[in-house]
């Protein structure tokens, strides 16, 4: 793996994982590097932005199959691991034990293939995470502090929640659904105060879909895979102010 400056093409430093790099996050305040390792080594090496030698190892031997998602708070003091078997666990750079393991498979189903559905808020306080269980989606959200489940949302509508995003001040999150909706959650809520759907977008999203906030929440960037059309929404005024149709080249 490489870490990039933005002046240049040279890279900062290099450091060989000798596994396949499942998943990489980097603090919001760019001080620490996490990437986390495929099934060979089942591993989540944390770095400090100035050095290639990572300053802590976390294995996982038999607990996942390989690292999917991983997310970092902003100042770099937790992280959380997303593994392949539903499960999401909550670690310190100061150990490399887990402060907290929660498993999130209802029913005994694991979620396949979307298992980075996953994200801590920024200031460390929450842990959002998405689930799969036989018969319905579930949204979760997490005390950080303590790993307690505070409240737990229910999709009305058959699919998957595909992408999640989490506003920089941790009160306001986004998740997609791959039944063609946007929900939007104050992270104490336990219901959306705001859901968007084909007509709020003016056009067929389809199943796959993008979703980013802006720094405040504001604004929510959507792309989907139907067309690949890039739009921007206003969160608060709840209108839709541009799109771009994106000639068919994918918008990640």
């Amino acid at each position: 793996m490489y870490l990039l400056g933005k002046t240049s093409s040279t890279p900062l430093w290099s450091y060989s994982v000798g596994d396949d790099v499942y998943s990489v996050a980097i603090s919001p305040d760019g001080e620490y590097i996490a990437a986390g390792t495929g099934d060979d080594s089942k591993e989540v090496l944390l770095f400090d932005k100035d050095s290639s030698t990572p300053f802590r190892t976390y294995n996982f031997d038999g607990s996942i199959t390989s690292v999917y998602g991983l997310s970092i708070s902003a100042d770099g003091k937790y992280f959380i691991n997303r593994g392949r078997y539903d499960t999401v666990s909550l670690y310190s750079k100061e150990s490399s034990i887990p402060v907290w393991s929660k498993g999130l498979a209802f029913d005994n189903c694991c979620y396949g293939d979307l298992e980075e559905i996953a994200k801590i808020t920024w200031n460390g306080k929450y842990v959002v995470a998405a689930t799969k269980s036989l018969s319905d989606d579930k949204i979760v959200v997490f005390e950080a502090s303590t790993g307690n489940a505070l409240w737990f949302y229910t999709s009305e509508y058959s699919g998957d929640f595909e992408a999640l995003t989490i506003a920089r001040d941790g009160k306001t999150f986004a998740i997609a659904h791959s039944s063609g909706r946007i929900y939007l959650f104050n992270i104490t809520g336990t219901t959306p105060f705001l859901i968007l759907d084909d007509d709020d977008l003016e056009y067929d999203m389809g199943s796959s879909i993008n979703v980013d906030f802006n720094g405040d929440g504001k604004f929510l960037a959507v792309n989907t895979g139907n067309g690949n059309r890039l739009s921007l929404y206003d969160v608060v005024n709840d209108q839709l102010l541009w799109y771009n149709n994106n000639n068919n080249h994918y918008v990640y």
